[in-house]
């Protein structure tokens, strides 16, 4: 149960970050101010833990992203709703589904993370868009 195991730390600022995602099993992150593709999404998946995000802005597209991977049932349950009526109760129930599986996601996450966003892959990508711009 989450109150037996559950640390809600809030708030944090980017410093502290790296150390405490791996560690978690479903960091939640509640953005309620856009932002256009954060990185700790990319963290949650490096560290093989299943991200649950806002479903808006930059956190919307990049759980958008990871349907083809993880099946659109699986990411619906990532979403963490935006509207005021239904937003604790929404995060109760994923976290709660979540929790009580049973399927270790931790190196299937780790190789998306690798697939998609190695740096090798990123500057590779970043270099034929130049080559491309410039020819």
């Amino acid at each position: 149960a989450c109150s037996e195991r559950g640390h809600f730390l809030g708030r944090l600022h980017r410093d502290p970050l790296h150390f405490r995602v791996p560690c978690a099993d479903l960091p939640l992150l509640p953005a309620v101010i856009p932002e256009a593709y954060p990185l700790v999404l990319r963290e949650g998946l490096a560290n093989g833990v299943l991200p649950l995000a806002s479903d808006f802005s930059g956190f919307a597209e990049g759980l958008d992203n990871l349907v083809g991977d993880l099946g659109a049932e699986r990411v619906e349950l990532m979403r963490l709703p935006m509207q005021d009526d239904i937003r604790v109760a929404g995060i109760a129930c994923r976290v709660r589904a979540l929790l009580t599986e049973q399927h270790d996601w931790s190196s299937e996450l780790r190789s998306i993370a690798t697939a998609r966003y190695d740096w090798s892959i990123r500057a590779e990508q970043m270099a034929s868009a130049y080559r491309d711009f410039l020819a």
